[in-house]
């Protein structure tokens, strides 16, 4: 909701307010722990996901990398693996939108390791997606092209991204052949 409305700092204060109103009530850290792993680092997550919508200033990194830190740990922690890739996934964010690709495809390529090593179509289809991103950013676009044919062959059962996928490829397709037609 609060990124749909544009609300992310207004979701942000919500999300931190939630967390330490729920570990205000708590008093010690054994009693911290008895709020459900999963149920924190959704709220880490959430965090790190609205704080990448905000305005970029030198504190956002940090921050994410903070939020999704702990929410890939917790994630772990309760073996879900598929939400472990997505806060994986948000952590490169943060230097993609800072213009820092090699660092964004290093975290990118974790990601795709990780959902490879789970099985999870969606965070291998999103993190070659990014991949396909950078390298056609950084002026490889026979690498872009593999990893967006990768990236859509496995998006076949999500209209949204498949679609998203299948422009993406076909945009590098149409500025490889211009290039071509440049060229002579």
């Amino acid at each position: 909701f609060w990124k749909m409305r544009a609300f992310a700092k207004e979701g942000v204060k919500w999300l931190e307010s939630v967390l330490q109103l729920a570990l205000s009530r708590v008093e010690t850290e054994s009693e911290a722990e008895s709020i459900p792993a999963n149920v924190r680092a959704k709220v880490h997550l959430g965090i790190a996901a609205l704080v990448l919508e905000l305005p970029q200033s030198p504190k956002v990194e940090p921050i994410i990398r903070q939020q999704t830190d702990e929410a890939i740990r917790l994630f772990d922690e309760v073996g879900d693996h598929a939400e472990m890739i997505h806060a994986v996934y948000v952590s490169g964010g943060a230097p993609w939108v800072e213009g820092d690709f090699a660092k964004a495809g290093k975290i990118f390529e974790r990601g795709y390791q990780l959902a490879v090593r789970a099985e999870d179509a969606w965070g291998i289809g999103s993190c070659l997606h990014c991949l396909g991103h950078i390298a056609q950013i950084e002026g490889d676009p026979q690498q872009a092209r593999r990893e967006f044919q990768s990236a859509y062959g496995l998006s076949q059962g999500d209209d949204a991204f498949n679609e998203d996928a299948r422009v993406q490829l076909n945009n590098l397709k149409l500025q490889q052949a211009l290039v071509g037609l440049n060229v002579r």
